[in-house]
């Protein structure tokens, strides 16, 4: 048998061509759940999840990996999930594999029940377990807990870190509520399946988040720094309480040293000076001052104007606009609109030297587009809040995506039109990927060298400024599944030629190497995913985006066109714009 590996961050690569998919002695693959090696390792808690596995694996299998199948998964404790999985999948292919995409969570439910079905009869009690332990996986699988730091998630841009701040708030109360529900003898189980890597896993995301806040907040002078601070130092010490009741207490020690590796703060492939996330001690005021923080902006201001994004009838936005204190208290602070369509609302959340309000724009008040201006005052400051709401009045064909602040952001599943070639055409591939799903060519086994000659997607976008576009098509960080190939698909506009794209430079085509240089083999397995851009001259109006198939195994993922210099940073990319259905 020829042993084939993946990349060692769970990617196959280099797969049997036609030529020797039928040599007597068979192939076999070696996978990774647990790895020990550059860029990075990952050796705590799972961080694979299924709907990745069963892509690869099937993959592999279909090309003719069939004869043997071995994983690396360090201690088999941690990743008892994907494990069962992997092997159920080797067992009956013909039940989980190639014609049953989306059917890893029936897996999932019977393993919980597998667990837990002889103890607990709640059956929305085991479906909240199937739900968890889908949220930290991937949670997990977008960004290893291992190389999360303070800055993956932007701290203020397309609300990324705010958002990623509420997921871990849900993990922990959904894990939680299903530990008060548990009888006794089914705690130990759930602590070490799915409580630990689940809260102890969104811990460690939350002190960096909050390593982030306390970071931006300090350099603006906002008194909350130092509420981030303790934040982090209450994630530390929590890190090290739920690491010490799986090790010392959790069914009497019976684990005892499996939570013993490093997780948090790698600075180099391996754990050598690991560290916790870095916070900085605020200057706090004696005198209330006012400090506005605008949606998506990068900094708090006291007087002037700021600008929250754009509104659009078409995308139910809604915004933060934050009026800080640079003073330890609550400020006394007053929020006025002459406009009727602005709609602003307190929230109950944040240091209480933070006020939080949602900013909306009711547009059934409107009949085409407006400005307008929120007035914030406190402390004998002002600051004005720019507000734009866009009427869209065209008539657009369904499933036209409309630009927003010179941006359209489109999730892959969200196509205008689909249509396949010679029996090939893209499927979806749902929960897979770093936000929404993907889409994926099937049956695979098909190069398209040509470009415009594969399957195709099509997407319809409004544009809204005329000018010079880039095109980011962001996919999984598949390799290339022959040698001398590179992943590829190819591009085109309206009626124009199509033209090709790689995901990855072919002078960057690195695999194993280290973490060194921009959209290379390590940043792709390091932030799951790669990307491909085109440049692109479009005027205002209607175009449409021709996505075609060129390489087997290429996983579509979002796409982001982009007026040029008004992309923002940020690990998940913008929030999808808005859409005409």
């Amino acid at each position: 048998i020829l042993l084939l590996s993946d990349d060692n961050f769970g990617n196959v690569r280099t797969l049997p061509t036609k030529e020797n998919r039928d040599r007597k002695a068979g192939f076999g693959l070696y996978y990774h759940f647990d790895y020990h090696g550059s860029p990075v390792s990952y050796e705590w808690v799972n961080s694979t999840p299924l709907p990745k596995v069963w892509e690869q694996l099937t993959m592999a299998y279909e090309y003719g990996i069939k004869d043997l199948w071995i994983v690396n998964v360090g201690d088999i404790r941690p990743q008892e999930l994907p494990l069962s999985y992997y092997m159920a999948l080797a067992y009956d292919y013909e039940g989980m594999g190639i014609n049953h995409p989306n059917e890893t969570d029936d897996f999932i439910r019977g393993w919980v029940e597998e667990q837990f079905g002889g103890v607990v009869e709640d059956d929305d009690v085991k479906e909240e377990i199937v739900s968890v332990l889908k949220a930290y996986t991937r949670m997990h699988g977008n960004r290893r807990p291992e190389v999360t730091y303070p800055d993956t998630y932007h701290v203020t841009h397309y609300g990324e870190s705010s958002k990623m701040i509420h997921l871990c708030h849900r993990i922990k109360k959904m894990a939680d509520d299903i530990d008060g529900k548990l009888p006794e003898e089914a705690k130990a189980s759930y602590y070490g399946l799915v409580y630990y890597p689940a809260v102890a896993g969104a811990n460690v995301q939350l002190m960096n988040l909050y390593a982030a806040k306390n970071q931006f907040y300090a350099k603006y002078g906002v008194a909350a720094a130092n509420d981030y601070a303790e934040k982090v130092k209450q994630c530390i010490t929590y890190d090290e309480e739920l690491t010490n009741y799986y090790n010392k207490e959790m069914a009497d020690g019976k684990w005892d040293g499996m939570m013993l590796s490093a997780h948090i703060g790698f600075t180099h492939w391996n754990d050598e000076d690991w560290k916790y996330p870095e916070t900085v001690q605020g200057a706090v005021s004696d005198e209330n001052k006012l400090l506005v923080h605008a949606a998506d902006s990068d900094c708090f201001v006291s007087e002037g104007e700021v600008s929250l994004p754009e509104f659009t009838s078409v995308g139910e936005e809604t915004y933060l606009l934050q009026a800080a204190n640079a003073k330890d208290a609550l400020l006394d602070v007053t929020l006025t609109c002459e406009d009727d369509f602005v709609s602003i609302r307190e929230l109950s959340c944040g240091p209480q030297s933070v006020r939080n309000f949602e900013v909306s724009v009711d547009f059934s008040k409107l009949t085409g587009t407006k400005e307008s201006e929120i007035l914030v005052q406190a402390a004998g400051c002002e600051v004005k809040v720019k507000v734009k709401a866009v009427v869209v009045t065209e008539k657009l064909p369904p499933m036209t995506f409309v630009e927003r602040d010179g941006i359209v952001s489109m999730e892959a599943e969200h196509f205008a039109a689909n249509e396949s070639k010679d029996g090939k055409e893209w499927k979806c591939l749902k929960e897979y990927g770093k936000t929404l799903s993907s889409m994926k060519v099937y049956p695979m086994g098909t190069n398209f060298d040509k470009p415009g000659e594969g399957p195709s997607l099509s997407y319809s976008v409004l544009i809204r400024e005329g000018g010079e576009y880039t095109l980011r098509v962001i996919t999984a960080p598949t390799n290339s599944l022959e040698d001398a190939r590179n992943m590829r698909y190819a591009v085109s506009f309206d009626d124009g030629s199509a033209s090709e794209v790689k995901t990855v430079l072919d002078e960057h085509y690195n695999i194993g190497g280290g973490h060194s240089r921009a959209r290379d083999w390590a940043e792709g397995v390091l932030n799951n995913c790669h990307y491909g851009e085109t440049k692109v001259t479009l005027d205002k109006g209607v175009h449409t985006i021709h996505i075609y198939g060129m390489e087997s195994g290429l996983v579509l993922q979002k796409l982001v066109l982009s007026h040029e210099g008004d992309a923002k940073e940020s690990y998940f990319g913008p929030t999808e714009s808005g859409v005409v259905r």
